[in-house]
Formats: C-alpha cells, structure tokens, sequence
C-alpha cells in the first residue's frame, strides 16, 4: 500500500495554499545580524529535515530577537511538519500580532491552521472576517462561501458526537512504527496488514528516521469472540514465498485468491501493478498480473475484491479521473479476464485523494477514505451504497474521524465491527476497531461454505453470501445428513455453531429451520424425513444456548425444488436445509 506520508488538509486549502511569507510590509522590522545567522542555521538545517536541531535553532534565535516575523513563520512551518498543529496557530497568531495586521492572505493563514488544530469555530470565524475583505482578487466570495459551508457542515458533525469506544489492538499487531490494515477474511480469524520498514540515517550525530518501505504480514486467531486478541503474527512471505516485495494484499471472499501490489516488477506496465495468486489443491500460482484492463502505465493500487468475486475496486492515479487519485473498478469475466477499468464517478471521486476501498461482503456498501470531501481534517472516512443511484457519500462522524489522517476502514460481514488504522497518540498508524453505529453500518450478511471440487485447483471453498433481511432463504450446504437418515454427519457441526455464533451477534434475528428431500420416494416419507432434519438442527441450536422463541422448524418434503430432480446433480441440490429469516 502506498501511503501519502504528508500531512493532508482539504484538498481546496491544498489548491490555494499560499506562502509563509505573504505578510504586511508596513513597519518592516530589521533583525539583528546575530539572529539572521541564527535564522540562516535553523532554514538549514529544516531543509535537511532536521527538525529538532531546526526548532531549538529557531527558538534561539527568537530569543534573541522577539520581533523577528520571520522566524515565527519558520517555526510555525517546523511545528506543522511535527503535527503540532496548535502550538503552530499560536506562533502563527503571534507573527500576525507583531505585524499588527489581519489583512486576507494572514487571515487564511490562520484559517487554515486552525483547521488543523481542530478548532472549527476558530476557523469559522476568520473565514467571516475573510467575507468582509473588499479585495476579491484572490479569494473571490464563491471560493471564501464554499470554505463556510464545509466548515459548517464539520462543525456540526462535532457537535453531533458518535457514541463509540474505540480500542487499540495490542502487541503483536501494532508497533511503535505506522501499521495499515488492509483485509480481513471471511471467517474474520485472518487479518492482513503492512508495517512500515523505516530507516536511520545520521546529520550532526542526529537520528534522522526515514519510512522507506512497508512490509506486508497476516494476524491470526482460534476465536473470534475478542477482537483484541491475535495469537500469531507473521510475515506474508511466510505463507506465500512467491510474493517478494509486494505490498497492499488483500483476499477473496471465498480465501481461493490473494490480490496484492508489485511495484517495479519486470512485467509492470507502470510504476506499480495489481497482481493475484490463485490457489491450487494446497499450492499458490506465481504471481498473475492483472492486464491492461487494470493496470496502466500510471501507479495502480490497494486493490479490494467485491464478495461477488467478479468486481474488482482499485485506486489508481492514471488520466481520466477527477482529482490525484480516485477508485476505479474493473468486472472479471467467466474467463478469469479483467475488463476495462471504470471510475466510480463524482459521487465517490473529487479533485482530491480518494484512497482505500473497501467494499463491504454485502457487495453494496463502500467504505473509503478521502480529503476531499468536506471533513474534519487530514483524510476522513465516507461510505455510501452504490447500488443506490441517489445516495451521496457520508462522513462517518466524530469521533471516528478526527483531526488526524484516517485510513484503511474494514467491517465484518455481520456490519457491527470495523478495524481501523488511525493515529495514534504518538503520531503514527496503528489498527484500533470498534462497534460501529446502527445508522453507518452495511447491510449485514451470513455467509456459508460448500466444499466443491475442481477439476484444476481440486477441492475448494465455495462461499455463499446471504443477506440478513426478512423472508430471505439462506441455504446451508454443510448441513450433512447420513443417507435416508436424520443423524448428522459431523462435517455438520462447524456449520452448525457458526449459525450459533451468528445468532448471539444478532439477537433480534428469528429463523424458520426449513427442511427439504428430492422427489425419490414416497412424499409422506419425504416430508416426516425433512421435519426430522429439521427438528435435529433445532434441538442443536437450542442445547447451544439459543431460546427456543427465536426457532421454529418445518419440513417440505420434495414441495419446493431449486433444480431438476431428473439428475443426481439436482437431486443433491434438492436435499438441504434452509434458514428463512423471520425477523423480529
């Protein structure tokens, strides 16, 4: 995954931005030859990216001389790139007062750090005094009105506060280096994320730490019913050797193919590349790039494959798009083929960054990450529901997001939790995650797994998704039966106590046990046989904790076919048991 490592602000505060040193030329104040010595060092040793060495220089030389606008602008300029966002407003404030002057370019100045530091109110009130400057030259009223809007709409997304408790996840998953999650499998027991490589070069005896690559690993777990605890940690490489420096790897719903980044490989078609590995029997495939209909010459990345297992998200910055990068999509062919990439459009894409997708398993609802949109600061986390024409991309609201960067918003396929990576105290990006609120969440779904036997890649896991919604028939496949019989085979039992697991998560669910026979035999034989499978799986939920008022169990017999019963093909999809949600 390729992370922007700057510190982002509304993309619009970007395109306008303007010099430090824009100040007033009334009263020019002549600084001492001691202190522009000492001003002179501090600007050398900053564009060395020294920044503790530029800070205590610039304080010095402050020092000594209290009227020097300049170095105050400098400082503000070092504190900004240490994230100190406030203490720079305060500087900045100071410089303003020293020219005793508010004229526009400060004011913006202003504006802009308040911004940063979180304090919208602030930044609403010098954008009205920017309203009432009478050169519109450089910031006509429309641009100055289009900042007011976004700052009200943030500033009513603080005082409109999400009640949610947000939890680190712990060692060995984070670090005290930038960790960015990128997948999570179905099953949710595997997590995949990158973690920064950084290196310490030295200037004057100095650390001076540099973030030159991320490396990409997987965490994994027994149980899911604590989602801070992960019990093995460890590099991607590991799993699949063939990977090499590749980055950004996400997984298929169904576990069968893994989806990651190579930057500069040798069959690139640009500087980095969306390539797949498929799994056969217990093997992976070497890596497969995308193709044209994904890959350009431009930088293709973080890519993130829809629970269809044909719709493939992307975010790629080639020409063609609406800002710096957007996400893109590409459908895949029965072929395996990618077809030709396609912009999600101006309802997802602005002039700006949009960055990690991720399409939640109920193949709808994207979530992603974007500073161009109106938010709070840094890049900001939206969702909206593509297959709603009218929706319109939402702020996922404070505190989910805050001043900070956020980045990288998964969400398990029951909608009720999402990991994260957001910053931390100490500046860096860790994974935190937490229970999201009703009205942000996905549709929630279930899904179930069939073993299925391919020719070439042998036996695999099929996965189906189903919706959570009232009247909807979920078919269980590895609900087992032995022959003619109502006693469970006990491949049954996984299957079993996930439906379990999923009904403790969602407590307001109720379920029809819905069993069904093919047509061999007699009828009346058929449906007391169904009833009986039926009532097995009942009796199995009910003994695992579930109350009894939440289940109900009926048999069909051969009454309602989904395939042929002439072959044993259909035959066999004829025989299963079904769950049809009930509701509340």
């Amino acid at each position: 995954m390729s992370m922007n490592n700057k510190i982002h602000i509304f993309i619009i505060l970007i395109l306008f931005s303007i010099s430090y040193k824009s100040f007033s030329q009334h009263n020019i104040h002549i600084p001492s030859k001691k202190a522009q010595k000492e001003f002179e060092l501090a600007k050398n040793y900053y564009s060395k990216e020294n920044l503790s060495k530029a800070l205590a220089t610039i304080d010095n030389c402050i020092t000594i001389d209290s009227l020097f606008v300049q170095a105050y602008i400098l400082k503000a300029n070092i504190l900004t790139d240490l994230q100190n966002f406030c203490e720079a407003l305060v500087i900045f404030e100071k410089a303003a007062e020293i020219e005793n002057v508010n004229y526009v370019g400060n004011l913006f100045d202003q504006y802009r750090f308040s911004v940063e530091c979180g304090d919208y109110q602030k930044a609403m009130n010098k954008l009205l005094l920017m309203k009432q400057d009478t050169d519109k030259k450089r910031f006509p009223d429309n641009y100055i009105d289009s900042l007011i809007k976004t700052t009200d709409i943030v500033i009513d997304i603080m005082n409109n506060p999400l009640f949610i408790e947000k939890k680190k996840i712990e060692s060995p998953v984070n670090s005290d280096i930038n960790e960015y999650v990128t997948a999570i499998s179905s099953d949710e027991k595997k997590l995949f994320f990158t973690r920064s490589y950084i290196d310490t070069t030295y200037f004057d005896d100095e650390p001076i730490i540099r973030i030159v690559d991320e490396i990409a690993y997987i965490a994994e777990r027994q149980s899911i019913e604590n989602s801070d605890i992960w019990d093995t940690v460890y590099k991607f490489e590991n799993f699949y050797p063939q990977f090499g420096d590749g980055l950004a790897v996400t997984i298929s719903p169904d576990g069968n193919t893994i989806f990651f980044v190579g930057c500069g490989w040798n069959d690139s078609y640009g500087s980095c590349d969306i390539y797949c590995s498929r799994k056969i029997g217990n093997e992976w495939t070497n890596p497969i790039n995308l193709g044209s209909g994904v890959n350009s010459k431009y930088w293709d990345s973080q890519p993130y494959m829809s629970s269809d297992g044909f719709t493939l998200y992307f975010v790629s910055n080639r020409p063609g798009g609406y800002g710096k990068s957007d996400i893109w999509y590409s459908v895949m062919n029965e072929d395996g083929i990618f077809g030709e990439a396609k912009n999600l459009g101006k309802r997802v894409n602005t002039s700006g960054y949009e960055q990690t997708p991720f399409i939640h398993f109920d193949a709808r609802t994207l979530y992603f990450s974007s500073d161009g949109h109106p938010g709070l600061g840094g890049t900001d986390l939206f969702k909206i529901d593509l297959k709603n024409p009218d929706d319109k991309a939402v702020n996922l609201g404070y505190p989910i997001n805050d001043k900070n960067d956020q980045q990288c918003f998964l969400v398990t396929p029951d909608g009720r939790t999402a990991y994260v990576s957001s910053v931390n105290e100490n500046g860096n990006f860790d994974i935190f995650y937490y229970t999201i609120p009703k009205h942000i969440r996905p549709n929630p779904v279930i899904y179930m797994e069939e073993y299925v036997f391919d020719p070439i890649a042998g036996e695999q896991t099929k996965i189906e998704f189903y919706p959570l919604e009232q009247g909807k028939d979920i078919i269980v496949r590895n609900i087992v039966f032995e022959h003619d019989s109502y006693k469970l085979e006990n491949v049954s039992y996984n299957e079993l106590n996930r439906i379990v697991s999923m009904m403790n998560k969602n407590p307001d669910i109720n379920f029809e046990i819905r069993g069904h026979t093919d047509n061999t035999g007699i009828e009346t034989y058929n449906l007391t046989l169904s009833e009986n499978r039926a009532k097995v799986v009942y009796e199995y939920l009910i003994s695992k904790g579930i109350n009894p008022s939440r289940l109900s169990y009926n048999g069909y017999g051969s009454k309602y076919p989904i395939s042929d019963n002439n072959t044993e093909e259909g035959r066999a999809l004829n025989r299963r048991t079904e769950l049809r949600n009930l509701g509340m």
